[in-house]
């Protein structure tokens, strides 16, 4: 839709292009009240690709995720993909989604596109897991997979993640490619809901899946039963967790019964987001009340994986990079780290590089997002080098296991073999955290969000009292010192920007890729003092990482 017609012809256009009546229906209301709120909101911007795909409210207009946004979307994938991939349609196109209200009706969409365009289309008949679409995908050399969902979203929104040729998330070219096409003049196609086409995936693509994830977690160690506590969050990680832990053995599993069953309407949790405040609070209450030695807790698709760790008398949330940490270092000691490498997006804490680094591993930093992280782990890939980790610090970490995106429900079943195997040396994850502390240095780490969308205000001199040394420019990709001097930062240009200040503090600044504000992440490098335990290393970094995050804060909105 033009973005330069007046607002009225933009409604008309649309009214008479968009193919769902209660939309048009709706749009009709917003203009007879005289609703300019909800009309500027709908027709005032056009969705695009971000850091996780198209996603949005469901509602109607060119800014939101309604039919006509994924009919257009798909359409432009398929004639993407005939352009560009020369066997597509027989290699065909993988279909799923998960528990949103909307997921169904739009995977249907998606589904009677892809048919009468003549694509292969094989489908999962209920909601799934995520990575289970992205590992059916590249385990079947699909042309594409699109899964609809919004992911940790708040339950007013729903989105359309799509996967390339080489079963990851599209970048550039693909994105801007498919893009474009969805924004041009032509009308919304009509979507044939016929699914006699379709070729419905069966179980045994799970077992598959199941068994790649626990043998990225198989290990000699000895080991010993234990209790976990798990919530899906109202999604769709529940039987999928429990059959993979059930497989590993060894693990006596409880569930929030009230958050078990998929519900995209998310009853018992407005933000079913882990790292949300209170979205832990019943996974919580049951790890203490049934005695387990971990907790963890699935986003809605089961992408991302929270853990908390019963030490010493209290429950410890662990921090995204802590247990990107964990699972990295754990992965790197059961390979050769000469012939490997990991990779963290450029938001995570340094510490795993730091650790890659001093055991011999190379390890690579990508812009934010896994498709970012994958796009060039395939390029490393080609050196002859293997992909055993990724991780960012949003709870989203990656194995070598057919799955070129993030897995919830591998992270689970290897963070749970490594506390059951910390169990049996009667230590806990906080205590290897120690370990690998006291070996290799600590960051401590924290993100937080501002309601402002400008990404060039710069850096002063000094924040929190302490001098800035370095700034990063990620337009130009550069590290710029004071005395003016570069540094290249390695990166292909991007809007985030930074600085590193004295005493191990660095302070990066990015614009949202899913939502209208700023995103900053603080990294503090420090080391135990003395005697000093993890725990309390932890509570002094938190006390001057609060410190410099109302410093920025107060830079940032003035």
């Amino acid at each position: 839709m033009d973005p330069t017609l007046p607002l009225e012809a933009r409604i008309d256009a649309y009214l008479r292009d968009d193919p769902d009546p209660e939309d048009r229906e709706t749009v009709r209301g917003w203009r007879a009240e005289g609703n300019i709120t909800a009309l500027d909101q709908a027709f005032g911007t056009t969705i695009t690709f971000g850091t996780a795909g198209l996603r949005a409210r469901v509602a109607p207009g060119p800014a939101n995720m309604n039919a006509r946004i994924v009919r257009r979307a798909t359409r432009a994938l398929l004639e993407a993909l005939v352009d560009r991939v020369i066997d597509a349609r027989e290699r065909g196109i993988v279909v799923g989604y998960d528990a949103r209200p909307s997921s169904d009706r739009f995977a249907r969409d998606v589904r009677g596109l892809a048919g009468a365009a003549g694509f292969r289309v094989r489908a999962f008949r209920d909601p799934v897991p995520t990575p289970l679409v992205a590992f059916a995908a590249h385990a079947q050399n699909s042309a594409a997979a699109v899964v609809i969902t919004a992911s940790h979203n708040p339950p007013a929104d729903n989105g359309m993640k799509v996967y390339g040729p080489d079963g990851a998330l599209i970048v550039a070219p693909w994105d801007t490619d498919v893009s474009e096409r969805m924004n041009d003049a032509r009308p919304t196609p009509s979507a044939d809901s016929n699914d006699a086409g379709a070729h419905w995936i069966g179980d045994d693509v799970a077992d598959r899946y199941l068994a790649r994830c626990l043998a990225v977690a198989a290990s000699d160690a000895e080991r010993v039963p234990i209790r976990v506590a798990y919530t899906a969050l109202h999604g769709v990680g529940e039987s999928y967790v429990r059959r993979a832990l059930a497989r590993l053995g060894g693990v006596d599993l409880e569930s929030v019964s009230t958050q078990a069953e998929p519900d995209g309407t998310f009853p018992t949790v407005p933000k079913p987001n882990p790292e949300e405040p209170g979205a832990l609070d019943r996974l919580l209450e049951l790890a203490a009340r049934s005695d387990a030695r971990i907790a963890l807790a699935n986003d809605p698709d089961a992408d991302r994986l929270a853990v908390a760790v019963a030490h010493d008398g209290e429950w410890i949330v662990l921090h995204g990079d802590e247990l990107g940490v964990l699972l990295g270092e754990h992965v790197l000691r059961s390979c050769d780290p000469a012939g490997v490498f990991l990779v963290s997006s450029i938001v995570s804490s340094p510490w795993l590089s730091t650790i890659a680094h001093d055991r011999g591993a190379r390890f690579e930093t990508t812009l934010t997002g896994h498709k970012w992280i994958h796009a060039r782990s395939a390029e490393v890939a080609r050196d002859g080098m293997r992909f055993v980790f990724g991780y960012e610090e949003a709870l989203g970490y990656a194995f070598d296991n057919g799955v070129r995106d993030k897995d919830g429900i591998a992270a689970a079943v290897v963070v749970t073999r490594l506390a059951s195997e910390l169990a049996a040396e009667r230590r806990t994850l906080v205590d290897r955290l120690e370990s690998i502390a006291r070996t290799h240095g600590m960051h401590r780490s924290r993100s937080f969000s501002v309601a402002l969308t400008a990404d060039d205000r710069a850096f002063p001199t000094a924040l929190a009292g302490r001098a800035v040394q370095h700034v990063i420019d990620g337009k130009r990709s550069v590290i710029r010192a004071v005395d003016g001097s570069e540094r290249a930062l390695g990166l292909p240009a991007s809007s985030l920007v930074g600085a590193e200040l004295e005493g191990g503090v660095r302070v990066l600044v990015r614009p949202s890729g899913t939502e209208p504000k700023t995103k900053v992440y603080l990294d503090y490098a420090t080391t135990l003092d003395g005697r000093e335990s993890y725990v309390g290393a932890r509570r002094r970094c938190d006390a001057e990482l609060e410190r410099i995050e109302h410093a920025v804060r107060s830079h940032l909105t003035r």
